[in-house]
């Protein structure tokens, strides 16, 4: 079954927290923020949702085996990295996940001043948050900027660890949020060692993996060398790619033996939910030989029609080069605004709803992340009304 990707869904009034929750700003704003995308899900997934939908009863459920092997054969299949079955543990959602992560660690660690986390800003914000929710402190190793190009800042991060014996753990976001890099192998490979070397433990954040563009090939930071593989813990989940963020269901996969025995116990046999494993199930049996090709032509040309229409009407304004996500990381520190400004103009004067990127950390200020998971006609609407609002300066 295919999908015709410009088809526009109306979500509002759906319980939809894209679009129902922006009425405070203005009844027109189009909502290009919060990253689910404006898609109908796989065609298979809705099926086997009727179908389980049959039966009147919704009771306690658990990860079935056949679940398991998916995700395994998708892992080998998709991405060259060979795992057991074993390593799996189950969540509602990752951001739910790095609690009991984080109080996993600590519990393997059993020292109280091992109590940082190292970051690479400007990255997904709630991590943030995550880390002082489980009693933690951020510490940060901002990537590097150069031409609109970023790359891991390997001196600093050197540095960190020579400066600081309190570090638990460090969060590597590949595909990376909010500036849609795909990082390579070498880069990966030399992170996934310092990490070794110094009694970090790696959480590999992949809820992207699904969402690469054509011309590149996700890496997982586990699949490098046994001693990587050993350090790493890595997150997955079918929402971002399907999108099916809503039904609740992430992977975590740890294959050191003692770290996975920590994090379990403090997991405490959390089981997702009963529908995001049918549907999870059934986007690994059909998805990727389906769905998400078809997905990623169509975002790609989103992603050029954003940059050719910023190079034709805005050119000092400017798109990062992506690679993954169907996340636009937008450079608009030409327009000289404080983080204040830069948000009263693109809610109250282009009427577009974005994510801001002083909330990825300082070295966000001045970008903005546009969702392009939606019909290209709703992105050129948003567009010109960018373009329009800015004659208005």
């Amino acid at each position: 079954m295919s999908i015709d990707f410009d088809n526009i869904l109306h979500r509002k009034k759906t319980n939809c927290k894209r679009w129902d929750t922006l009425d405070q700003y203005h009844p027109n704003i189009i909502p290009m923020g919060i990253a689910d995308m404006d898609f109908p899900c796989p065609p298979e997934i809705i099926e086997a949702l009727k179908k389980r939908l049959d039966h009147p009863c919704f009771g306690y459920t658990y990860p079935t085996d056949n679940l398991k092997e998916l995700i395994v054969q998708h892992l080998q299949t998709q991405h060259g990295w060979t795992i057991k079955k074993e390593w799996i543990i189950f969540y509602t959602d990752a951001t739910t996940s790095l609690y009991f992560i984080f109080n996993g660690i600590k519990n393997k660690l059993q020292n109280p001043s091992q109590n940082q986390v190292i970051l690479q800003p400007p990255v997904f914000g709630p991590f943030f948050n995550d880390i002082k929710r489980a009693s933690l402190l951020p510490l940060v190793n901002p990537l590097l900027l150069k031409d609109s190009s970023y790359a891991m800042d390997f001196e600093g991060l050197q540095n960190i660890f020579q400066k600081n014996k309190t570090i638990s753990s460090l969060i590597v976001c590949n595909p990376h949020n909010p500036i849609g890099k795909v990082w390579g192998k070498e880069e990966l490979l030399t992170l996934g060692n310092l990490c070794v070397q110094n009694n970090c433990i790696t959480i590999s954040d992949e809820l992207h993996s699904d969402l690469i563009l054509p011309k590149y090939k996700h890496t997982p930071i586990a699949s490098l060398s046994p001693e990587i593989e050993q350090n790493t813990i890595t997150l997955i989940s079918p929402g971002k790619g399907y999108n099916i963020a809503g039904l609740k269901t992430s992977v975590a996969i740890i294959p050191n033996d003692e770290i996975r025995s920590h994090v379990s116990f403090v997991t405490n046999n959390m089981d997702p939910n009963i529908l995001g494993m049918i549907a999870y199930e059934t986007a690994l049996t059909h998805a990727p030989k389906n769905y998400t090709p078809a997905l990623m032509k169509y975002i790609e040309k989103n992603f050029d029609y954003v940059d050719q229409f910023l190079k034709s009407h805005i050119p000092n304004i400017k798109l990062t080069p992506p690679q993954a996500t169907f996340l636009a990381w937008i450079d608009m520190r030409s327009l000289k605004m404080t983080n204040t400004e830069l948000e009263d103009f693109m809610l109250n004067k282009a009427k577009i709803h974005v994510i801001f990127g002083h909330t990825f950390g300082e070295s966000g200020e001045g970008f903005i992340r546009l969702n392009i998971g939606a019909p290209l006609d709703q992105i050129k609407k948003a567009l010109f009304q960018l373009k329009e609002a800015l004659t208005t300066l």
